[in-house]
């Protein structure tokens, strides 16, 4: 005889195995792959699957009582937790005003309207279909409706990079005192972050989320094992008295529901009331699936575990794993159902052929600020330039302006890589103030452009498994570069490879599946070889030559490439990386604009030199 009853705390069925059959039914339980509770000597089983265990155990009988069939089918019945607005007096519509720029097509309008009037919603869009711009919408719309003030956004680690850059784009009365932005756990000394009221928004990656949550439970504990199974977080007084809201970006990322990462978001999401997911690849197994569908709603699930779920549409074990899927067992009928039930009231999609996009994508550039060391051998070389250039002018009385333009590459090396100054014909002639500190530079520990290329790589590399082409200019820098990750085995066509090797470096790097990064001299590599296989082109250092970069960009983007390619700029705020890029828009006319100029204050010596791509934009379209 087995005993079924339904326990309030777990959510679970227990199995209380006795009479003559005793080890029979035991043995059921282990093929059923319950789990054994040593304290209450009972075995767990998801109540999803009742009817496959009262089928398993009816020859040897069975005793459930009304109360506990109650239970379960009120059980079942308060699964469902997404809750949608239909009535008209309720019903919450799409506000452009609420933003700085409005939608640029009526898809955007349409989603973002749906999913402000539900509590849970996914946008499965293709890259450049306004990812950044639905997230700031609706948290914008719930803010305005009152239901929202602080919010959550977790992405990738390149995603923190973007995403924070863009919320200045879409918010009105940006205010960076009340944002909170985590590159890594390792930018704050203080991890209890959810204890500052101050903050109205934090960005962070998925690991650091876990890091934050592993602090909070050692201060509240003392005990050094993270080893938890309910959340630590304070996240129910830190939204209250509002309803609490996060954003999933690249939730694909979760693809491993037993992973650190992932155990972290489900212990914590009854704090979360309104919950949204993005990714334009949501997984690339079916069975990955479960994070996500457990994130819009335990009724997508059955209320299951994972390994109770996955034995929805698979049978479980082979000959590598009793918990092994086996895949030619897939329920493709059930899997219908469940995609049509997830795409009618949860989820929307769109490809890009909705915006007739090409499949290379352009990042908005990733920006951070220089370190303190860096930017006083910025102010002060460029100090220096400048004082050089009005010297050239007594000379050839060709204008300050012009022989502070025939600098501008000049300047740009203390902007890629003060180390290159070092070998520079003028560096004896700098104050030796400036000599000492760049002899002084540090490059792992001063140049910042290094940490957000390194969560490019752990975004493209190691979590996506993709190649990449790392593009430098600089010699120096690609020495850097290649002490940088003296642990990872890369390849490099630069300058001192002879001409006839290059080629065979190129189909070495492409077939060879434990190397991930290509280091290429934009000034050499910007033609006659095909990459396809990078799916990613990073434009470390850059150069004013639009031609240049333009032939870089088709090195992986040509006939052949079946896959979306991205393209990542980084630059430094402030500083004369602006200059390159508006060039660049302008397809190398900025030289031409500025000739137009007889002279420039000091204030528009400032822009040039310390100002951000909008003003520079600006001040070029004057002209």
């Amino acid at each position: 005889m087995v005993n079924i009853e339904f326990d309030k705390d777990t959510k679970q069925l227990l199995l209380q195995c006795s009479g003559k059959s005793f080890h029979d039914e035991i043995e059921i339980c282990k093929y059923l792959k319950a789990t054994f509770n040593g304290t209450l000597k009972k075995w767990s089983i998801s109540p999803s699957r009742l009817e496959e265990v009262k089928d398993e155990f009816q020859q040897f009988g069975i005793s459930i009582s009304e109360y506990d069939k109650k239970e379960i089918k009120d059980y079942f019945n308060n699964l469902k937790e997404l809750k949608i607005t239909s009535d008209r007096k309720n019903y919450r519509y799409f506000k452009p005003e609420l933003l700085l720029k409005p939608p640029l097509h009526e898809f955007q309008k349409d989603d973002i309207q749906k999913m402000i009037n539900r509590n849970r919603g996914t946008f499965i869009w293709a890259t450049g279909n306004g990812k950044s711009f639905a997230i700031y919408s609706i948290l914008q719309h719930f803010r305005f409706y009152g239901e929202v003030d602080k919010a959550i956004i977790l992405t990738s680690n390149i995603g923190v990079w973007n995403l924070s850059e863009e919320a200045k784009k879409f918010v009105p009365n940006y205010n960076s005192s009340e944002i909170l932005v985590l590159h890594s756990i390792g930018d704050i000394k203080n991890r209890l972050v959810f204890d500052d009221p101050k903050y109205k928004l934090i960005i962070m990656g998925y690991d650091t989320y876990k890091f934050v949550a592993d602090a909070y439970y050692v201060s509240k504990t003392g005990h050094k094992s993270k080893k938890y199974q309910k959340s630590p977080l304070p996240l129910d007084k830190w939204f209250s008295p509002y309803k609490g809201i996060i954003f999933f970006d690249e939730f694909h990322l979760l693809g491993n529901p037993k992973s650190l990462r992932s155990k972290a978001i489900l212990q914590s999401l009854k704090f979360f009331e309104l919950r949204y997911c993005f990714s334009a690849t949501p997984a690339d197994k079916n069975e990955k699936c479960y994070s996500w569908l457990r994130i819009m709603d335990q009724d997508l699930i059955n209320g299951d575990d994972y390994y109770d779920w996955i034995s929805q549409y698979w049978s479980l074990g082979n000959r590598f794993s009793d918990y092994g899927i086996n895949y030619e067992s897939f329920r493709e009928d059930k899997w219908i159902l469940l995609q049509d039930k997830l795409y009618k009231d949860y989820a929307v999609k769109r490809g890009k052929e909705l915006l007739n996009l090409p499949a290379a994508y352009e990042m908005d550039p990733l920006e951070t600020e220089m370190s303190e060391k860096h930017r006083k051998i910025y102010e002060a070389f460029t100090y220096h330039v400048i004082n050089q250039a009005n010297i050239q002018n007594s000379k050839n009385n060709a204008g300050v302006l012009l022989n502070t333009m025939n600098t501008f590459a000049y300047l740009q090396l203390a902007v890629d890589n003060p180390l290159c100054l070092l070998d520079s014909v003028g560096f004896k002639d700098f104050n030796p103030s400036l000599q000492t500190m760049i002899e002084r530079f540090n490059y792992e520990k001063d140049f910042y452009k290094l940490k957000i290329l390194d969560d490019i790589i752990q975004d493209e590399c190691i979590e996506k498994d993709n190649k990449v082409i790392i593009f430098y200019y600089h010699p120096k820098t690609l020495k850097c570069l290649q002490d940088h990750f003296s642990k990872e085995k890369t390849y490099t066509v630069s300058s001192e490879v002879p001409k006839e090797d290059r080629l065979s470096i190129i189909e070495a790097f492409k077939k060879d599946k434990g190397s991930k990064i290509i280091f290429i001299s934009i000034l050499i590599g910007n033609s006659s070889f095909t990459l396809v296989e990078a799916k990613a082109s990073i434009f470390y250092e850059m150069t004013y030559s639009y031609i240049t970069m333009e032939q870089a960009k088709g090195r992986n983007y040509r006939i052949g490439q079946e896959d979306e390619v991205i393209r990542y700029y980084l630059k430094y705020s402030n500083s004369i990386d602006n200059l390159i890029f508006e060039n660049l828009k302008r397809k190398g006319e900025i030289s031409s604009l500025l000739a137009k100029k007889n002279t420039l204050n000091s204030e528009e010596w400032s822009l040039i030199f310390n100002g951000n791509s909008s003003s520079i934009d600006n001040f070029f379209n004057s002209l």
